[in-house]
């Protein structure tokens, strides 16, 4: 009776919970169309950009096909705005078509098209894109062609308005680069240094890159980097701040100077620079502060940076002053890094690990690893795995060879030494035995049969 009894509550409580959860959800639901209501109503009444802001909140709610539905609706009325003549729409809409934005297929024909109609009204970006895009294409005379257009339509809306920096910058770069125009060095740079001084982000970057490369302008690295400190400075451009970090701290173009270093790394790593803020926890780590650097290695690891999954691995596996060892976060990290990233240090990571614990078989497979991604260490264990009936690899002194010679050659010691073995000991061993045994025997029973 009391075990009825149990399962008559339990299903009630199972039944009040679904219902609870259900009105719940319908409870968020009916919120969420409250809120997206007006601009249902504006998009439904023509406005794309309202479309385009319904198909947005669908998709993060995790709608798609309401998504979907609305990014339709969207392009159907941005084309209708296209087809009336609105220029900018006609820009958006060849963009769309060419990297397959807002659920619109990629179709480069139809892009171009767009482009083209929107550099006739008068939209020197959509010109420049299709110039870009038929150099691709290797449509060098179009592409010329759409050029020399984009910096015609370029330079008369500066003539308009003078103080424009967008357009101040764009035909300084197209001067600077000889796209549609002859190039003339001078008059960009009459453009381009006063924005880059200003703090102009493109500007700055622009002449960073070019004055850093030496290209297109006369190599000066202390120049690049002072355009590069202004970016970092003026809108804390991550990656100018790391080239900036970078010099500082090195010492080599700028003098070495630790608190303007820290203070541009600062800026790189909050601007989620992976190298920058991989670069952070190098510098924890230098201060023996393992338990800060974590953070800034977890961060790194997670933006795709291989070291530093590498040494997160690592720092957990065995555990520092402050941190606490996690052998299983460890051993994630590392065949993430090993089967991800082909790192070939976490496979020999992994393999000296079980090594070290006796589990054979996993010691194998992962010195396997590491000896396919390059690590000469491996190389040598898996040479002698080639000599071992019972490694779970094939007996082949042949392979056994290839190994420690490939291991040699890149510089291990212990490869060195097993190939100079498998040279005087080995080869020498099998020839006695193939040749010298035989002989032997021969010779023994030839004296048999003398007696």
């Amino acid at each position: 009776m009391l075990i009825k009894s149990g399962r008559f509550f339990l299903s009630l409580f199972l039944a009040l919970s679904f219902a609870y959860a259900q009105d719940t959800a319908a409870n968020e639901d009916a919120a969420f169309e409250a809120a997206i209501a007006s601009m249902k109503k504006d998009a439904e009444a023509g406005d794309a950009h309202a479309a385009q802001q319904v198909y947005m909140r669908y998709a993060v709610k995790g709608d798609y096909e309401q998504a979907r539905r609305w990014a339709e609706t969207y392009r159907n009325l941005l084309t209708k705005k296209a087809e009336e003549g609105d220029a900018k729409a006609m820009l958006v809409l060849g963009t769309d078509y060419l990297t397959g934005k807002d659920y619109t297929p990629p179709d480069t024909e139809k892009a171009l098209e767009w482009l083209q109609r929107a550099g006739a009204a008068g939209e020197p970006s959509a010109e420049f894109i299709r110039g870009e895009l038929l150099a691709r294409k290797d449509k060098k005379e179009e592409s010329a062609q759409a050029y020399a257009h984009a910096f015609t339509l370029y330079t008369d809306a500066l003539g308009k308005t003078p103080q424009d920096a967008t357009l101040r910058y764009w035909v300084g770069y197209m001067q600077l680069c000889g796209l549609g125009t002859q190039q003339n060095t001078e008059a960009a740079l009459a453009l381009l240094t006063p924005l880059a001084e200003d703090g102009h982000n493109w500007a700055c970057s622009l002449l960073y890159k070019t004055y850093a490369e030496g290209t297109l302008l006369p190599g000066d690295e202390a120049k690049a980097l002072g355009f590069a400190a202004r970016a970092a400075d003026a809108t804390h451009d991550g990656l100018m701040a790391y080239a900036v970090a970078a010099a500082y701290l090195q010492g080599k173009v700028l003098p070495k100077d630790e608190a303007k270093g820290e203070h541009y790394l600062d800026i790189a790593a909050k601007e989620n620079v992976p190298n920058a803020i991989y670069a952070k926890a190098q510098r924890l780590l230098q201060k023996k502060k393992p338990a800060d650097a974590v953070g800034y290695l977890r961060q790194a690891a997670s933006m795709g940076n291989v070291a530093a999954t590498e040494q997160l691995g690592d720092l957990l596996l065995t555990g520092a002053e402050g941190l606490a060892a996690d052998e299983a976060q460890a051993l994630t990290l590392l065949q993430h890094a090993a089967t991800r990233y082909n790192s070939a240090a976490a496979a020999l990571r992994l393999a000296r690990y079980y090594d070290e614990h006796s589990e054979d078989s996993l010691a194998g497979t992962w010195f396997e690893i590491a000896s396919r991604l390059g690590a000469p260490e491996a190389m040598a264990k898996r040479g002698l795995m080639h000599l071992n009936p019972f490694s779970g690899l094939s007996w082949s002194p042949t392979e056994c060879y290839r190994w420690w010679k490939t291991g040699s050659a890149a510089g291990d010691s212990t490869c060195r030494l097993y190939l100079n073995l498998f040279y005087f000991v080995f080869i020498p061993l099998v020839l006695i035995l193939a040749f010298g045994l035989p002989a032997y025997v021969a010779h023994r029973l030839n004296k048999r049969a003398e007696k």
